[in-house]
């Protein structure tokens, strides 16, 4: 409805960070902030990355079908575990590896449909 997708994910990031903040201080006090402080870069580039990654999507559903949008989006799941098994080193029981085939199995469906 706004008519630009960026302006309207950067808007939603932002005013969401400052209600988010606000109910951090009204809940858990003044003190609360403090802890923060040596981790402001890492929670910087984790905020950004949302962001983009989110603003890719809202972007996205402009221009193919919001169902398909939706579909592929879950494919993050997939780069989660490979980054677990290969970088993090955890283990890939059976169950995380019937979830990634199910996943691969739905991409190919929507490629073929």
């Amino acid at each position: 409805a706004s008519g630009n997708a960026v302006a309207y994910a950067l808007w939603l990031f932002a005013v969401n960070g400052v209600v988010a903040a606000l109910v951090l201080r009204l809940t858990r006090g003044a003190m609360a902030f403090a802890g923060l402080g040596p981790h402001w870069r890492a929670g910087l580039a984790g905020g950004v990355m949302s962001m983009l990654a989110y603003s890719l999507v809202i972007v996205a559903t402009t221009q193919a079908p919001i169902g398909l949008v939706s579909a592929l989006r879950e494919t993050s799941v997939l780069f989660a575990l490979l980054i677990g098994v290969f970088w993090l080193h955890e283990t890939l029981p059976l169950g995380r590896i019937c979830a990634g085939l199910a996943i691969v199995a739905g991409v190919v469906a929507i490629k073929l449909a």
